[in-house]
């Protein structure tokens, strides 16, 4: 089926439904920047500290999550790609799609959603603010 009909290995023509929370199928430019350069300064700086205060808020949750937000070069290489092949493939998705989306996600904007929300194959769809 190709791209559009399938996803990670998965027919999409199988799958009844689906909830999406928070996709991230955007990713900013500099970060696209940084991910495509990776080779050059992945080995040199190591693994990177991303974390945002905003991403857990409940401050003892966050300590117990001590590796979220730690990214190498190789990763957000490898993430910029899952990346691409997500976005490619939203217009072959046709089940029912809701997708949950915060309106103060650190990491995924709104934007992002609406842009999946458009982007989706499916005719019953739907994105609910939190």
């Amino acid at each position: 089926m190709g791209v559009q009909g399938s996803l990670f290995g998965v027919d999409l023509d199988d799958v009844p439904g689906l909830v999406l929370i928070a996709p991230y199928v955007g990713m900013p430019r500099v970060l696209r920047l940084a991910a495509s350069t990776y080779w050059v300064w992945g080995k040199l700086v190591g693994e990177v500290n991303a974390r945002d205060p905003r991403s857990v808020r409940d401050p003892i949750e966050r300590e117990k999550n001590l590796a979220y937000g730690a990214i190498t070069g190789r990763t957000l290489f490898e993430l910029s790609k899952v990346v691409k092949l997500a976005r490619k493939s939203l217009s072959g998705v046709k089940a029912p799609t809701l997708i949950i989306q915060s309106r103060e996600d650190p990491r995924c904007p709104p934007e992002v959603a609406e842009f999946a929300l458009k982007a989706l194959g499916a005719q019953e769809k739907k994105l609910i603010w939190t």
